[in-house]
C-alpha cells in the first residue's frame, strides 16, 4: 500500500472511512487525479454538513459542529475540530444555496483539475461550475489577505495530514491498512488471544495460549488433559475410562480447518449506508466505528467463509447469517476456532503470493488439514487505470496460482483440500444500480450510482473502472478478460493432480446461481449489493453464496468436507458453547 493512503483517511475524517477501502489495492495510487481521494473525501463531508444544515435549518457551521460531536471517541472529534478550525473560516463568506460540495471542495483546493484531464463534480451543478469555483477562489483569496494567510508556492495543494490532532488520525490509519497479522500476538504464531479487530479474533479462531507458539487452533492435539492445546474449548479426561474428552469425541473424526485466501468479498468489506445518509447520521450509527475502521471497514465475523456470528443486531447492520466455517464446525464439533480469513481489501493474484500467504498460519507435521478456498473475484481486472492494460493478463494469472498450489502443497498437512472458485461478472452492478439513488444523493435525490461511479473515475479512485463505468463497451471487455482469467483458474485447477498434501477442485462462482434463484423468486438484484460502494455484495448475498456454496461442497465434492462427528451432542452436553469465540 502507498504511504499516502492514511493521508487521504485522515483528511477528512469519517468521510475517508466511508472511502478509503474503495481505493484499496497495492495497485491504486493512492493520489488519484484532480484531486484524487482527497477530493472525494472533502467533497462527501461538505455535502453530508449542507444535507445536515438543510435537516437542522442551521447554518453549516453548526452543522459541522453537530457532525463532529457525533463522531466516536476524542482522536476522531478532536481530528474533526482540527480541520474545521483550518478550514471553516475560509468557506463562511462562499456558503450560499447555489453552492456545491463541489465548488467548496474546488476553492479550497481539495478538488481541482490536472492538466488534460476534465473538471470533476459529483453533484449537478447549479448554473455556471466554472464561474462559481472562480467566485469562490476570489472569496478566500480576499480572505488570506485580510488574515494575512499565505500558502508557501512550493505547496499549492496543502496536506490535511499535517494539522493538529488529524496527525494522529492519520498514524493511526497507517498502522491499521498496513497491517496483515494480530496486533497482539505475544508467541507470534498470528492467533491473538485478546485482539478482536487488528487482524485478531475477527480474522482467525481466538489463541488459548499466547505465550506457545504451538498452542494455537488448528494444532493437532497431545491428549489434551489439562490444557486445550488446539483451542477447540475440549480437554480433561473421562473419569470411567481414563481417556482424554479430545481422544475419546476427536479421534480419527476427521479435524478440518478453513482457510481462505481472498479478497474484498472474502472478507466482506462493509461502509454502513448510514454514514453517508444525513438523516441517518446519530451517535448510534458511530458507536461502533472504531471497530470497522480497526476491522479495516472489512467483517469477517460475519464473511460467507469464516463468518462465526450467526446474527447481528447493531445499530448499522442487523441480520441473520452463515457461513462455511459454521457449518463445517457443526459438522465436527471438533473443528471449533479453527479458522483463517487471510483476506484482503484490493488483493488479486498477485497479493495472494507477495502478502496473503505469507500470514498462513498452518505447519506440515503439527496441524491438522485444512480446506483452503482461493477467492478472487475482481481485482485481477479491477483496478482505477483507464485502460485495459492494467488487468492480469492469462499468462500471468496461469503463473501465479500454480505458485500458490506449490506454496500450499509445501505448506499444508497431507489430507488438505483446495477449491478455486471463479471470477463474477462485475456488469450485473451497473445493470442493477445505475439509475437508482446513492445514500450521498437520498436528501434531494440528486447523485444516481452512474454519477458516483463517474465521479470516481474522473479523480481515478475508483475500486474498478472496469465494470463501475457508464460505457457499456468497457463494462463488455473487462467480463471478457474475468471470462478468460476464470477459464485459466478451471485449466489449472484440473491440470493440478501431481500433488501429495492437496487435491485441487474449481467451481464457478455460486453467486451466479444465487442471482438467478433471486431474481426468479421475484427479487431485484441490487437487493443483494452494499448501498454505500455500489460494488460489494451485502450480508444477505454473502449468506446466500455460502449456502450455495456449501450446497456445491456436498453434491460434487463430499470428501473435502471430513465425517460428520457422531459425538457432536457430546460435546454440545460437556462443553457448551466450547469457550465460544
Amino acid at each position: 500500500m502507498e504511504a499516502s493512503k492514511p493521508k487521504f483517511l485522515g483528511a477528512c475524517l469519517f468521510a475517508l472511512l466511508l472511502f478509503c477501502p474503495v481505493v484499496e489495492s497495492r495497485r491504486f495510487a493512492v493520489d488519484g487525479v484532480n484531486g484524487g481521494v482527497y477530493c472525494v473525501a472533502c467533497t462527501a463531508v461538505a455535502a453530508l454538513t449542507n444535507q445536515l444544515s438543510v435537516i437542522h435549518n442551521e447554518t453549516f457551521v453548526k452543522s459541522f459542529d453537530r457532525l463532529c460531536k457525533l463522531l466516536p471517541t476524542k482522536i476522531y472529534q478532536n481530528a474533526c475540530l482540527s480541520l474545521g478550525k483550518y478550514y471553516i473560516p475560509k468557506i463562511i463568506d462562499i456558503i450560499t444555496d447555489d453552492v456545491t460540495a463541489d465548488v467548496i471542495c474546488h476553492a479550497i483546493d481539495l478538488c481541482y483539475t490536472d492538466e488534460g484531464y476534465p473538471t470533476c463534480h459529483a453533484f449537478p451543478p447549479k448554473g455556471d461550475f466554472n464561474l462559481a469555483v472562480e467566485t469562490a477562489k476570489k472569496k478566500i483569496a480576499m480572505f488570506r489577505i485580510k488574515v494575512k494567510r499565505n500558502i508557501s508556492p512550493q505547496s499549492p495543494h496543502f496536506d490535511p495530514c499535517t494539522l493538529p490532532g488529524v496527525d494522529r488520525l492519520c498514524n493511526l490509519f497507517d498502522r491499521i491498512f498496513n497491517n496483515h497479522h494480530p496486533l497482539i500476538d505475544v508467541d507470534n504464531d498470528y492467533f491473538s488471544s485478546v485482539s478482536e479487530a487488528w487482524r485478531g479474533t475477527s480474522w482467525r479462531g481466538r489463541d488459548c495460549d499466547d505465550f506457545d507458539p504451538l498452542t494455537h487452533p488448528g494444532a493437532i492435539d497431545h491428549g489434551d488433559l489439562i490444557l486445550d492445546k488446539n483451542c477447540n474449548g475440549i480437554w480433561g479426561y473421562d473419569p470411567e475410562t481414563g481417556k482424554s474428552f479430545e481422544e475419546l469425541l476427536c479421534k480419527d473424526t476427521g479435524n478440518l480447518g478453513l482457510i481462505v485466501l481472498g479478497d474484498s468479498v472474502a472478507a466482506h468489506f462493509r461502509i454502513p449506508p448510514q454514514w453517508l445518509t444525513a438523516r441517518d447520521l446519530n451517535e448510534e450509527v458511530f458507536s461502533h466505528a472504531p471497530f470497522i475502521v480497526a476491522n479495516e471497514a472489512d467483517w469477517p465475523q460475519l464473511s460467507l467463509y469464516t463468518g462465526f456470528l450467526s446474527n447481528i443486531n447493531w445499530a448499522v447492520e442487523k441480520g441473520n447469517a452463515t457461513s462455511i466455517y459454521l457449518k463445517l464446525a457443526a459438522r465436527n464439533r471438533c473443528n471449533h476456532r479453527d479458522y483463517q480469513n487471510l483476506a484482503k481489501n484490493g488483493a488479486d493474484s498477485f497479493d495472494v503470493n507477495n502478502i496473503l500467504i505469507k500470514s498462513l498460519t498452518r505447519d506440515h507435521n503439527r496441524d491438522h488439514p485444512a480446506l483452503v478456498f482461493y477467492s478472487l473475484v475482481g481485482n485481477d481486472v479491477c483496478n482505477k487505470y483507464h485502460s485495459l492494460d492494467h488487468m492480469t493478463t492469462a499468462d500471468q494469472m496461469r503463473v501465479n496460482m500454480r505458485k500458490t498450489l506449490d506454496t500450499l502443497e509445501a505448506r499444508l498437512p497431507r489430507g488438505s483440500h483446495v477449491v478455486a472458485v471463479g471470477m463474477v461478472d462485475g456488469r450485473i452492478l451497473y445493470d442493477s444500480l445505475h439509475n437508482r439513488i446513492h445514500p450521498i444523493g437520498k436528501l434531494r435525490g440528486d447523485v444516481t450510482y452512474a454519477q458516483f461511479y463517474d465521479f470516481l473515475n474522473c479523480v481515478h479512485v475508483s475500486p474498478c473502472f472496469g465494470w463501475m463505468n457508464t460505457n457499456e463497451t468497457i463494462r463488455n471487455l473487462t467480463t471478457q478478460r474475468a471470462l478468460e482469467l476464470t477459464a485459466v483458474m478451471k485449466e489449472v485447477a484440473t491440470q493440478a493432480t501431481n500433488y501429495t498434501n492437496i487435491d485441487v477442485h474449481f467451481f464457478h462462482n455460486p453467486f451466479f446461481k444465487v442471482i438467478k434463484d433471486w431474481m426468479d423468486s421475484g427479487h431485484e438484484v441490487w437487493e443483494l449489493i452494499e448501498p454505500t460502494d455500489g460494488f460489494h455484495p451485502n450480508l444477505q448475498a454473502e449468506s446466500l453464496v455460502a449456502e450455495e456454496s456449501w450446497r456445491l461442497l456436498e453434491t460434487e465434492i463430499p470428501h473435502v468436507l471430513g465425517k460428520v462427528n457422531p459425538n457432536n451432542d457430546r460435546i454440545r452436553e460437556l462443553f457448551g458453547d466450547q469457550g465460544g469465540y
